[in-house]
């Protein structure tokens, strides 16, 4: 889970409520980690939007308003956090796709200045999903000032080890400790539907469950051995259990896929639902890619 030291934090603005709680939200990040700060604002002209969706955005000025105000206003409040501005002339959630692979994390607010009261911005969805690094969505600046452990969801998926590190990190960022949550719903014991709490069948499950757990907690401890991590299982729909740990925990990690996902698909079901339900910062645990 190593990445290149000099990659900025890179946030989306757009001069929207939800994208100023997320411009803080990234600058407290850059300033815990000792990182820079990229804020990208991409203007979207019509005319330029199919060229922009076929190409690289490298051509882009260095300032506009948006970007103006933003800098700005972390330069004052955050001296010592090293900001650039950047501006690009394409669709936001293409702009911030491609710059992604240059950063350590993008962060970005769960609406946009779109006047559509969608739960999830499709903006925020797209990176969400095609990002090629860690990506961050808040929805309230106040969010920010949580205290308590990072919350982590584990489903036993191959994607779950990167995850909990993923998690292990933000933690140690912040001085706290990860809860990883294991969240069963329907388990399925010699054919039949475990439903009797206390059953053989039902601490048959747990077992299982809890084995299937530690396996994953036990592959990523090492990557951060001074944090410490500790298990809940909980009888319960996963989206609902994180949803409802999103309302007090500073953050919540999901993976980008789950175990019940297509090989191919690019945000599982229960990440995509958390990201639209929940109360409060949520990262998608992408990996590092160019």
């Amino acid at each position: 889970m190593t990445t290149a030291p000099d990659r900025r934090i890179l946030v989306g603005v757009d001069g929207s409520p939800e994208s100023r709680a997320a411009l803080h939200w990234a600058a407290e990040q850059a300033r815990r980690s000792h990182r820079g700060l990229c804020v990208l604002h991409a203007a979207d002209i019509d005319w330029l939007v199919a060229a922009a969706l076929i190409s690289r955005p490298e051509e882009h000025h260095d300032t506009d308003d948006v970007v103006d105000a933003a800098v700005e206003h972390l330069e004052n409040r955050y001296p010592d956090v090293d900001v650039v501005g950047r501006v690009t002339t394409g669709a936001p959630a293409h702009d911030l796709v491609q710059v992604s692979s240059e950063a350590h994390q993008v962060v970005i607010g769960a609406h946009g200045s779109s006047p559509s009261h969608v739960v999830l911005g499709n903006v925020a969805h797209a990176v969400a999903m095609h990002a090629a690094c860690p990506v961050v969505v808040v929805r309230d600046e106040d969010a920010g000032g949580r205290d308590g452990p990072v919350v982590v969801g584990v489903d036993g998926s191959p994607t779950s080890v990167h995850t909990v590190e993923l998690a292990l990190d933000e933690a140690a960022l912040r001085g706290t400790s990860v809860v990883a949550v294991h969240a069963w719903w329907l388990e399925v014991v010699d054919g039949f539907v475990v439903t009797t709490p206390g059953s053989s069948a039902w601490q048959a499950a747990e077992k299982r469950l809890q084995d299937e757990v530690g396996r994953t907690l036990d592959a990523a401890r090492g990557h951060r051995p001074d944090v410490e991590l500790t298990t809940r299982l909980v009888r319960g729909r996963p989206a609902d259990v994180l949803v409802e740990a999103s309302r007090t925990a500073p953050l919540v990690v999901v993976g980008a896929r789950g175990r019940g996902g297509f090989a191919g698909l690019l945000l599982g079901s229960v990440s995509r639902e958390v990201l639209m339900r929940a109360e409060g910062p949520v990262a998608v645990a992408r990996l590092h890619r160019r």
